[in-house]
């Protein structure tokens, strides 16, 4: 399957391949500055890889930022496949 690669890393955005729960200090510190987008099942070339639940992720994660540090995410999934 082909895929398409996004875009270049910079200070607002971050690519990880899978979701750790450790990343969620990322999110903490797009909150305490200008913002950013953290893309999970993108790897660090820019390529998407996926992820295999990604309906766990989008239920869950809101979750553990709100209770973790009060903040509310905008989240999408991204069809990247061409």
């Amino acid at each position: 399957m082909a895929v398409r690669r996004i875009a270049r890393e910079s200070q607002q955005t971050e690519y990880k391949s899978s979701w750790q729960d450790e990343y969620l200090e990322w999110i903490c510190g797009y909150a305490n500055s200008r913002g950013g987008k953290l893309y999970v099942g993108v790897n660090d070339d820019g390529y998407v890889v996926g992820l295999a639940d990604t309906r766990f992720l989008l239920d869950e994660l809101p979750n553990k930022a709100a209770s973790l540090m009060g903040v509310m995410l905008q989240h999408h999934i991204l069809n990247a496949t061409l």
